[in-house]
């Protein structure tokens, strides 16, 4: 009795996590930038981030190629072992044109990628993004 596994059989989670679909999303900027601007997804060290109780937390800046120091924060995201629910700290000028109000927490990946969706179409982001390009030139 003491030899038997107790253990289920186990298998992973078909849900992309939001940093997947910030990697994808990632790869897509350098082709609609001119290969200018890049995006990184830089994880937030959570033992010196007391602010807010989740496990993982990842940074989405968008980058120039030319512009070395210069970075724009976007959102950053946070979360739990689980995948969803998401946190997400947005910056403020976004988070005012697309009127959010308080906390913005994210239940699913449909969820999510619709949330980047309006995010990235915004004009915030547009203005951002085109005067990078230009400075970049």
């Amino acid at each position: 009795m003491d030899n038997q596994n107790l253990w289920p059989e186990f298998s992973a989670s078909s849900t992309k996590s939001a940093k997947e679909i910030l990697e994808k999303q990632a790869e897509f900027l350098p082709e609609q930038t001119n290969n200018l601007l890049y995006a990184e997804i830089p994880a937030i060290d959570m033992d010196n981030f007391t602010r807010y109780d989740y496990d993982l937390g990842y940074q989405f800046l968008i980058r120039s190629k030319l512009m070395d120091r210069y970075r724009f924060e976007m959102f950053s995201i946070y979360h739990n072992i689980v995948l969803y629910p998401v946190f997400v700290r947005l910056d403020r000028d976004i988070k005012t044109e697309l009127d959010y109000e308080g906390s913005i927490h994210i239940h699913s990946e449909e969820e999510f990628v619709e949330f980047l969706r309006k995010v990235f179409s915004s004009s915030k982001v547009k203005n951002v993004i085109g005067s990078l390009m230009k400075l970049s030139n």
